[in-house]
């Protein structure tokens, strides 16, 4: 192998990287960094794996090719223009790969890999064939395998795809799932042999019989800095290989677990081996013998193949028939034979395997990009064998039209047939996003050619704009284009792909404040919307509209490895709102503000408290104060003038600077405050030894009992702090800034901070209690006498007052010094509180709420949603027809499902609905409230108890005062305007079946009498 530079000695571009680099670490970033990777076969899948490798910052790679292009790759190679037909694949991919990232250098080749000498492969460290017949898989195998250098194989035929790893004999996983190290706290042990560790209540220890932990600030047992391997014996306890009945027993106060991630060594076998005996990666479990069947229908294709020197052609009997025969003999041959050969399957396999589509070779060149990344840095756990995906479901009927007619489209004519094409063609969506989902979404339809026809459009909406860190996963931009609109930059991008396709690109964020921009005839004038969304907020509002509008969703996303798909029907399945994840406990404001216990805690302190206050919050209120409250002065002297916040305006006032010296000067007396009075005053209140009620230690976990620091102006996290806070401050007030950190020490040092003075102060302990509580009964005990004192003062000012800036978090902008601040206070923070910190890249992943992405995960994830794309297209029926899809890159693991069905829920009696029903009323062009009611009563066997609009109520049947509003007209109750079309209301039902004698326990045993039932459309006509 070739000379590489060190990887320690290879610095990361963070700039670029930082989202990938939250995926892989910064050891398995630096691996790739110095790597070089050859991939051969540039069709659809090849193209997929060497644009994922490319992006992740590999040194090197090699694009091979002796294939020139013809109308089948079109289906799927987005590198290559019809006009290129003809061309070598690798040449005309390699510099359009060369664009993706100015840090990894293209080659090109044209290696025969059947025939060529393979020592040229010893120079890389790992090698992809895709699409490449059986017998050119093994002997580049056999090659690979002796030299240790993890070898790769995807396969991409019509409606199925096959992937397998080799990783050699001797691979070392440094990190089998990427996962965050687990860190628990004790809450007691139980003397026995083996010991037996409990966690603090509430506390789960997150770990894995086999898994290594090692143990710090234990008081008894000897076991702090030692590692031992665990059993688990509940999601809150866990046993070690420690005698607990010997030595010192364990003393309640402190005790942390951290797990151990230690190196594992694997070995691989060869493809010959697993051609013989697979090991498959199971993706579906309704679909138990796929695996097994697709591996005997790949091997009687390749049979076909090494017997002809040809694929089978399109929809040929007697070629199927010989695959088909074929089939027999290679059943024959495995260890373990099938009981008959699935002649389904081996026969639509041949009929489209001339055939690339793009769902299937993207998702695969997603899938073993990632495999790639691991065989390069040993992060995360590889293949073991293979992978088969396939989708008969959309396997064309037997009458099906589906010749190739010599266009671009000849893959999918070939696959899903002309009416399902044909179909794609005239498709109407909404792409809600183009970030890294919605890029790799428009690539895919662009190759399928979705919206290129008749009436067929994509309109695509994303307000936000290109920046640096999104290149490295969002591949339709390049550094030109940052700071342009994405959704521009997106559709001009795949009109390159293929010019026939119709993108319109707007920049409206989708809210409530664009619904006269996104309307529900915009929602119904599309055929199905796709999210491509980071935001749980805005999913769940598109999700709202497509239920009100009855139209098909695709959702999908991705965390770092994970990613996920799911199917929205309307009237069929579940809503994304039906199923939502627990939301997460926030962290108690007594936590963040006294007691932390992760650095995390010091992160968020940081961010919310000191960052938000001081340069947020209070620049805002004094902004709001001087330039937006209208008679100012006649409202200080009125009884609301606490809701004016004049102390706060007036504290703002005596901070004033004059220089960046004060700047300097206020930043000196905040870190004194924070990280030596604050302190103390904790440890006045509660000393070492205090005790609480149960007489059991107050300073025990998770409590950890802090320690004043000393300022030194040598401590780079004193001065980091100084520099920062100063520089912010100085811009709230429109100072320049200085970053000169000599000068800036000199200045500190000059400082003479307050002393210490020991007051009675309040420390907060409830854990119940919130910020907002915390910060009201602050203002209430504020004397009238120091509210009047400081209005007094203030006005003066008014009319006077000099301008402010407001800081604008922005966590990507290495200049601004916002992370910087941040990172300084959590750090001293957190060693004020003995807690184990953690570099800048990471606090700011915590501060910035950043999501780890990594290209792999996104392109094998759009992929899967462009396939149930075309299954609406096809317009399939069956719910079964359908995958739901939860996939874990890491492991890897991957779990294909039925979407869930939607469930009726009771109205009253024996009347039922579903999210999706709308009772629809017409009664005219005015229709009163009673109207509308007698139409549902009549229409549904309902009595209607109370009407709402908006979250406002129109008619309670108990409130004698609203029947009068029974005769108004709908528009003069809502105040709607003449040319409106309809409105939405919610009823509130009776049951008139129900018993009203019952008494009150008995109703509340039986059905309720009362319920809501669906939405109800009052259509004006």
């Amino acid at each position: 192998m070739a000379d590489v530079p060190n990887p320690n000695e290879v610095t990361i571009d963070d700039s670029r990287y930082s989202r990938q680099q939250y995926v892989l670490g910064e050891e398995a970033m630096k691996k790739m960094a110095v790597s070089s990777v050859f991939v051969s076969g540039l069709g659809g899948t090849g193209v997929e794996v060497a644009k994922n490798v490319a992006l992740a910052g590999v040194r090197l790679l090699q694009v091979n090719d002796h294939r020139v292009a013809d109308h089948f790759h079109l289906g799927a190679q987005y590198y290559v223009r019809p006009s290129e037909v003809g061309s070598n694949l690798a040449k005309v991919s390699a510099p359009r790969l060369a664009e993706l990232n100015p840090y990894t250098k293209v080659q090109c080749s044209e290696l025969d890999l059947a025939t060529a000498d393979l020592s040229v492969l010893n120079q890389f460290r790992c090698v992809v064939v895709c699409d490449c017949d059986e017998a050119t898989a093994v002997r580049v195998n056999e090659h690979c395998h002796a030299r240790n250098i993890p070898f790769l194989w995807a396969v991409q035929r019509g409606l199925f795809c096959a992937g397998f790893a080799d990783f050699g004999s001797k691979f070392t996983v440094h990190d089998r799932n990427g996962e965050p190290v687990s860190e628990t706290l004790v809450g007691s042990m139980r003397a026995e042999n083996p010991l037996v560790i409990e966690c603090l209540e509430h506390h789960r220890h997150g770990l894995e019989s086999g898994d290594t932990v090692t143990f710090r600030e234990v008081s008894g047992p000897e076991l702090n800095g030692r590692q031992f391997e665990v059993t688990v014996l509940s999601p809150f306890s866990f046993s070690v290989p420690y005698d607990g009945t010997q030595g010192e027993r364990y003393r309640e106060g402190r005790g942390i677990v951290e797990e151990v991630k230690l190196p594992q060594e694997r070995s691989y076998r060869t493809l010959a081996e697993q051609l013989r005996a697979p090991e498959t990666l199971m993706v579906d479990l309704f679909k138990f013998e796929a695996p097994a069947q697709l591996h005997l229908a790949f091997r009687a294709l390749h049979a076909f193949v090494a017997a002809h020197q040809r694929l089978p052609e399109p929809w040929c009997a007697a070629d199927a028939d010989a695959v088909l025969a074929l089939a027999s003999d290679c059943n024959q041959a495995l260890e373990s034979p099938l009981d008959e050969v699935p002649v389904r399957v081996v026969r639509a396999l041949a009929n489209t395997a001339r055939a690339s589509v793009v769902p299937l070779s993207g998702f695969l060149g997603g899938f073993m990009a990632q495999e790639v990344l691991k065989a390069l840095s040993g992060k995360f756990s590889p293949l073991s064998g293979f992978l088969y995906l396939d989708a008969m479901e959309l396997l064309p009927p037997a009458d099906a039209d589906c010749a190739a007619k010599q266009t671009r489209y000849d893959s999918q004519l070939v696959t899903f047939g002309a009416e399902v094409t044909a179909r794609l063609r005239a498709q109407r969506l909404f792409v809600v996003g183009s970030g890294a989902i919605g890029c790799e979404l428009l690539k895919n339809f662009a190759l399928m050619g979705v919206s290129t026809e008749g009436e067929g459009e994509i309109v695509i909406t994303d307000d936000d704009i290109i920046e640096l860190s999104n290149l490295n996963r969002q591949f339709l931009f390049r550094e030109p284009d940052v700071g342009k609109h994405k959704s521009e930059c997106a559709a001009r991008a795949v009109k390159q792909m293929n010019e026939a396709v119709r993108v319109r690109a707007l920049q409206n964020r989708i809210e409530p404040k664009t619904v006269d921009v996104f309307s529900d005839a915009f929602f119904c004038s599309r055929d199905v919307i796709v999210n491509a969304l980071d935001s749980v907020p805005a999913r769940l509002y598109v999700d709202q509209r497509c239920v009100a509008n009855h139209r098909p969703l695709l959702e999908s996303g991705t965390m770092g490895a994970k990613g996920h798909v799911q199917v929205i029907i309307p009237f069929k399945t579940e809503n994304y709102g039906s199923q939502r994840d627990p939301e997460a406990g926030g962290i108690p404001f007594c936590t963040l503000k006294s007691f932390p216990f992760k650095y995390e805690h010091c992160v968020q302190w940081a961010r919310a408290l000191a960052f938000e206050k001081y340069f947020v919050s209070l620049p805002q209120q004094y902004h709001k104060f001087f330039f937006e409250t209208a008679d100012v002065a006649q409202q200080l002297d009125g009884p609301g003038v606490r809701e004016l916040k004049p102390h706060v305006i007036h504290r703002m006032l005596r901070r004033k600077p004059e220089s960046f010296a004060d700047c300097v000067q206020l930043a000196r007396f905040k870190w004194e405050r924070y990280f030596n009075h604050a302190p103390r005053h904790l440890l006045n209140a509660f000393p070492a030894d205090h005790t609480l009620p149960d007489g059991k230690p107050f300073w025990s976990s998770p409590k950890r009992r802090p320690t004043p620091l000393e300022f030194n102006v040598a401590d780079d996290d004193c001065l980091n702090f100084v520099i920062a806070f100063a520089n912010l401050w100085a811009f709230v007030w429109g100072l320049p800034k200085n970053e000169d950190r000599a000068e800036i020490a000199k200045m500190a040092e000059a400082v003479t901070p307050p002393e210490f003075v020991s007051k009675k102060k309040k420390i907060e302990t409830d854990e119940s209690k919130s910020a907002t509580a915390a910060a009201q009964e602050q203002e209430k005990s504020l004397s009238d006498e120091f509210i009047a004192k400081v209005v007094t003062e203030l006005k003066p000012v008014l009319g006077k007052a000099a301008p402010v800036n407001v800081v604008d978090f922005e966590k990507d902008d290495d200049t601004n010094f916002h992370i910087d601040y941040i990172h300084a206070v959590a750090s001293l923070r957190a060693r004020v509180y003995e807690l184990p910190c953690v570099d800048r890249r990471e606090t700011k992943k915590i501060a910035g709420n950043i999501i780890p992405a990594i290209a792999t995960t996104t392109a094998a994830v759009s992929a899967l949603v462009a396939l149930e794309l075309v299954k609406l297209a096809a317009g399939l029926e069956d719910l079964e027809n359908y995958k739901n899809l939860f996939l874990n890159l890491a492991l890897p693991a991957m779990q294909l499902s039925e979407p869930g069905a939607v469930t009726k829920e009771k109205v009253v009696g024996d009347v039922y609905c579903t999210v999706w029903d709308r009772w629809e009323v017409s009664a005219g062009p005015n229709p009163t409230l009673q109207d509308v009611i007698d139409d549902l009563e009549e229409k549904h066997n309902v009595e209607v108890d109370a009407v709402f609009c908006d979250g406002k109520t129109l008619f309670m049947s108990l409130m004698p005062s609203h029947r009068r509003r029974l005769k108004q007209p709908l528009k003069q109750l809502l105040k709607l305007d003449d040319d409106v079309k309809s409105v939405d209301l919610f009823c509130a039902f009776v049951d008139p079946d129900a018993d009203d004698d019952e008494d009150d326990e008995d109703e509340e045993e039986e059905d309720s009498a009362e319920g809501a039932g669906p939405s109800v459309r009052v259509i004006f006509e």
